[in-house]
């Protein structure tokens, strides 16, 4: 490349500093920025000193779950009762209530507009424009809400006049109560009052139907009376099986047996009923004498003998068994079976001598006590089929008087059905009656409860106890709201610098265009 065309080239420009250009930009519009800056300055100046201060006085409130809140269903027992709202629902409404614009107007007309807002009745000669007006600064100056997870009611109010701002923020919370009272308050007890006198009417009715209706039918005790009168005829009914059972009994009793013939003779004169059992004392005695009458002394003795006889035969044939007949025991036997066998034939001749004529003796004794024994004997067969005569025609009597029992026992039994089927018959008026009754007291109940429910609370709202608590007065604050007037100085002449060095970069690069 030639020399020539390198001499030529320019120079490179040198690099440009943005502060060194920014303070170049400061330095050109100085004037500039120092009148923006003194008339933002002053414009902010001029605003805080002549503002008047703002005093904010604030109090808080705390909500619990009281009676306001308790549903009271129109029909039915308050136990049936809706849902109970939670508690940020309650705390939204009493919110709702304090923020009400009746209640700021309420606060504002007792104040005075004159007081609050002198300004206003300078502007506006209208008293209840003013009013209005007044309102409307009232509510924009009160700040109300709610503490975030709690039951709690933050209330203030901003005001030139600190004790103006505490009385207003007191004298709003007072009317709060008669507001919260007045949007609460249901005026129940004059209308319960009336609906408890139709009630106890009808409840008067009810009851009179009720005694009437007992009075006229007999019917006091439904259940009692049907549960006594099945008690009596369960009585008369085994009354009545007892007698048709004894009357069974007595019929067969009655029947002459088939060898017994229809009519019996009459007793002889020396007969009488009482006298059976001596009869058979007599009977029996001789039974047992005749059964006892010893046979002659022979004849017992000829009995002994042989018995004695058989005894040695016996041992006899046990010895032979064992021994020879040469035997000295065998032989001993045999010689005292040879003089038992003497003895026998002795005695029987002895006998025959003697027993002849105790035989006749014996004979004629026993035939002596036979017949005193059949004479007994028919004697006490006369006496039981009297007595079993007797006993026939008692028993008969005692049919009598049976049969007329169980008829009178029946005719009960039938009278106690018709009572019983009578009182069923009453069973489904009374029963209706008797509800109609229960309803009538159960109205009537409630509407006393609910007349007392009110009446206290009537008293309660008197006493203005409501279920929102202060838990403070607001007090005089003692110190202004918000920032403080050299620290607003201070940021005037911030801002004012700031706009005047905007203005004077704006003005450069237009310019530079």
């Amino acid at each position: 490349m030639p020399a020539g065309q390198a001499g030529a080239r320019p120079a490179p420009a040198p690099e440009e500093n943005p502060a060194r250009e920014l303070v170049n930009i400061l330095v050109r519009g100085k004037w500039r920025v120092l009148i923006v800056f003194v008339l933002v300055t002053g414009v902010v100046a001029y605003g805080a000193l002549r503002a008047r201060p703002l005093y904010k006085a604030e109090t808080s409130l705390m909500v619990r779950i009281g009676r306001e809140y308790v549903y009271r269903p129109e029909t039915g027992r308050s136990e049936t009762g809706g849902r109970m709202p939670s508690l940020s629902e309650m705390v939204n409404s009493e919110v709702e209530i304090l923020s009400s614009r009746d209640l700021a107007e309420q606060v504002v007309r007792e104040l005075g507009v004159e007081r609050l807002f002198p300004q206003l009745l300078e502007l506006e000669p209208d008293p209840d424009i003013a009013v209005a007006k007044a309102v409307a600064l009232f509510r924009k100056a009160a700040s109300i809400r709610a503490v975030l997870e709690s039951s709690v009611i933050k209330v203030g109010f901003e005001h030139e006049v600190p004790e103006l701002a505490a009385e207003a923020v007191n004298r709003l919370l007072e009317r709060f109560k008669d507001k919260h009272i007045e949007v609460f308050s249901e005026e129940r007890a004059v209308r319960l009052a009336e609906q408890l006198v139709i009630r106890t009417e009808q409840l008067a009715k009810a009851e009179l139907a009720v005694g009437d209706f007992k009075r006229l039918n007999g019917v006091f005790d439904l259940e009692q009376q049907r549960v006594l009168l099945l008690g009596r005829r369960e009585r008369f009914d085994q009354s009545l099986q007892v007698a048709e059972a004894e009357l069974a009994e007595l019929r067969l009793r009655a029947v002459p047996g088939p060898t017994e013939p229809p009519d019996l003779p009459d007793l002889p004169p020396h007969l009488r009923p009482e006298m059976k059992d001596e009869l058979l004392r007599q009977l029996y005695e001789l039974e047992l004498a005749l059964r006892g009458f010893e046979p002659p002394v022979s004849d017992r003795l000829v009995e002994q003998a042989s018995m004695r006889l058989l005894d040695l035969e016996v041992e006899e044939s046990h010895l032979l068994r064992d021994y020879t007949p040469t035997n000295r025991k065998v032989l001993s036997v045999q010689t005292e079976i040879q003089r038992v066998r003497r003895f026998l034939e002795q005695a029987e001749t002895r006998a025959g001598v003697f027993d002849q004529a105790r035989q006749a003796e014996r004979s004629a004794r026993t035939q002596e006590m036979q017949e005193e024994i059949r004479r007994l004997t028919e004697e006490i067969e006369l006496l039981v089929r009297e007595e079993e005569r007797l006993y026939r025609l008692e028993a008969r009597q005692s049919i009598q008087a049976l049969e007329i029992k169980r008829n009178d026992l029946l005719g009960r039994l039938a009278a106690l059905d018709l009572e019983v089927r009578a009182l069923d018959q009453q069973e489904q008026p009374l029963r209706r009656l008797e509800r109609e009754l229960l309803a009538a007291e159960s109205a009537a109940q409630i509407y006393r409860e609910r007349l007392e429910d009110a009446r206290i609370t009537e008293e309660l709202d008197r006493e203005k106890q409501i279920s929102v608590r202060v838990i403070e007065k607001a007090s005089r604050p003692v110190s202004p709201t918000g920032l403080p007037r050299n620290l607003v100085l201070a940021i005037g002449a911030f801002v004012g610098l700031v706009a005047g060095v905007g203005v004077a970069v704006l003005l450069d690069l237009f310019r530079a265009r």
